[in-house]
């Protein structure tokens, strides 16, 4: 390999690098943060019997998704942080969809549908999303299934962020998750 293509190799892997920086995984807000004008708060509870998140050599699970008007680089993730895992995430208030699941160097698109809407000055609930990992020698499976479990992201809300449950109302978005399409 010469100097020119060992230099094009090594740009090429640094601009990879960085892009891949442009996916917000978004940390649970403070309780008590106020949230700005024109923004809103998602819930979701996200399940796995993955444990990869605890070590650094593995791969994370994700979920991908974007805002319905966001330019391709500013999408944002949901990272699966084992067995029971709630995200509370402060978000502009507009419809996004989900689009990709990540598992490592694998994926699996996820239909456009698979949409929800933040309100402004609202918790929006869009259900406990499930994916669990099947591996077997060189390949690897997920599934993605929502469910309906308002009662205990009620719970978590409560629990956790009381300051933030009783200053703003809840909304209920389920959503599909459809592989494909």
């Amino acid at each position: 390999m010469n100097i020119r293509k060992l230099l094009r190799t090594l740009t090429l892997l640094c601009a990879l690098t960085w892009l891949s920086g442009c996916a917000v995984a978004p940390t649970n807000l403070a309780d008590g943060t106020s949230i700005p004008k024109d923004s809103g708060v998602l819930i979701v509870g996200l399940h796995t019997d993955w444990e990869g998140h605890n070590n650094p050599l593995l791969a994370n699970l994700e979920l991908l998704y974007i805002g319905n008007d966001d330019p391709s680089l500013a999408f944002r993730k949901l990272v699966f942080k084992g067995a029971n895992h709630y995200a509370v995430i402060v978000l502009p208030a507009k419809k996004y969809h989900f689009y990709q699941e990540s598992f490592g160097n694998r994926s699996a698109e996820i239909a456009k549908t698979s949409e929800f809407e933040i309100k402004p000055n609202a918790i929006t609930y869009i259900g406990d999303i499930t994916s669990n990992i099947s591996i077997s020698g060189f390949s690897a499976a997920s599934t993605l299934r929502v469910n309906d479990k308002l009662n205990d992201a009620l719970a978590y809300l409560n629990s956790n962020y009381p300051k933030l449950a009783a200053a703003y109302p809840v909304e209920k978005w389920l959503m599909p998750l459809t592989v494909g399409e």
